[in-house]
């Protein structure tokens, strides 16, 4: 073991071993670092500062060390940078309920879904800016095989002074089929087209892709069969949730607005059940630079929980500048490289501007798979403090 001493006037030990960190790949155990794994420790006497190394360091690191003590600047304020903005200290926020405490939210709405909510300590309404980032809140649903929602996972993350991420604290809400349907919280976006059919199952969803309100039925279907859940569009465009008694011959009992005779037909379908593909989805990041211009380097990685096709992409920055994001894709919950790039020359961009999307992306490896782990590179930037980024897909 290697000790040496420093006598320094005035010092933040804290500040100092996080520079020998940064600067030498070396952590020192302390008061606030209890890592076993560590490669020494540090300790305040009246000598001054000791550093204990548990290797001997070679002569380019002890010029390093030297360099680290001679240049330092005491920064008075430097355990603020470690404190969770929401509540200026390191105590846990998550019991703090931050959706009432004055900050300025911003929501994301991804194909009528709430996707993305941002508190920002900061807004000026005549640019319709925010700043200075505090919670972020993003929200993932998951769907039955009809496309209606089954749960929804939240994560709301803290950020501290510094910027980074402090806490994150994930949670998962269930919807049970009254949530769903009796109570009118219905959120499926199936629409039925291109589809011909005898009534013979136990319910149908239509929605805003049949003609004139008409729902018709072709081939006379057996006594026993029984419509029980059925979905229908009212007259003003809402889905309305009926039960309904038995089909026998043309008679269906418990229903209105349906027409019997002809075949159901309509334009379109997607959704991902069964029968039904082709649900549209999405997934991104979002990254705060706390007003600093972002650096380049990867920023965050998420895993994929679905088989998907890649259509187009969309940016939005803080202000208006120079972009470019790489996206890695790693396969079966492996952290992908630079090797593992699918943007091939089309890379989310933004080029003197403040907002860019493109479905243009021939060059992009555009398939993805359940638990694939995407990770977000930022390339380059600047003159930009905080980026939202959105990848929209196909669900398969």
């Amino acid at each position: 073991m290697q000790t040496y001493t420093f006598n320094i006037s005035e010092f933040n030990q804290k500040q100092i071993l996080d520079e020998v960190l940064t600067n030498m790949n070396l952590r020192l155990f302390n008061n606030y670092c209890d890592d076993p794994t560590s490669d020494g420790n540090s300790y305040i006497s009246e000598d001054g500062l000791i550093l204990n190394f548990n290797v001997d360091l070679t002569g380019s690191q002890i010029i390093q060390l030297n360099n680290i003590i001679d240049n330092y600047v005491y920064n008075p304020n430097y355990d603020d940078l470690f404190k969770f903005k929401i509540n200026q200290s390191t105590e846990d926020p998550s019991m703090i309920d931050y959706d009432i405490v004055g900050l300025n939210k911003k929501r994301t709405i991804i194909n009528g879904e709430l996707r993305l909510v941002e508190y920002y300590n900061n807004y000026v309404a005549s640019s319709n800016t925010y700043s200075d980032l505090v919670v972020v809140e993003s929200r993932d649903y998951i769907k039955d095989e009809n496309g209606i929602i089954k749960s929804r996972n939240l994560s709301s993350s803290w950020l501290l002074n510094n910027g980074t991420t402090g806490l994150t604290v994930t949670s998962t809400k269930y919807y049970t089929h009254d949530d769903v349907n009796l109570n009118g919280n219905f959120n499926a976006i199936d629409v039925v087209t291109n589809f011909t059919c005898g009534l013979t199952t136990k319910g149908l969803i239509s929605k805003n892709g049949i003609t004139g309100n008409t729902l018709n039925i072709s081939s006379e279907p057996s006594n026993d069969d029984t419509l029980t859940d059925v979905l229908v569009r009212a007259s003003d465009g809402t889905i309305k949730y009926r039960k309904s008694s038995s089909i026998g011959g043309d008679n269906i009992n418990g229903l209105s607005g349906l027409t019997v005779g002809g075949s159901v037909s309509a334009t379109t379908y997607y959704g991902n059940g069964e029968n039904l593909t082709g649900m549209t989805g999405s997934f991104g990041i979002t990254v705060d630079g706390s007003n600093s211009v972002l650096t380049s380097g990867v920023k965050g990685y998420i895993i994929i929980p679905y088989n998907a096709t890649i259509t187009s992409w969309a940016i939005v920055g803080n202000n208006s500048g120079d972009c470019i994001v790489d996206i890695w894709r790693g396969s079966n919950y492996s952290i992908p490289t630079i090797s593992d790039s699918i943007t091939g020359t089309e890379k989310p961009n933004l080029n003197s501007q403040q907002i860019n999307s493109s479905d243009s992306i021939t060059s992009w490896v555009k398939d993805i798979f359940i638990n694939d782990v995407i990770s977000f590179n930022i390339v380059s930037a600047t003159n930009i403090s905080r980026i939202n980024l959105i990848i929209t897909v196909i669900k398969k």
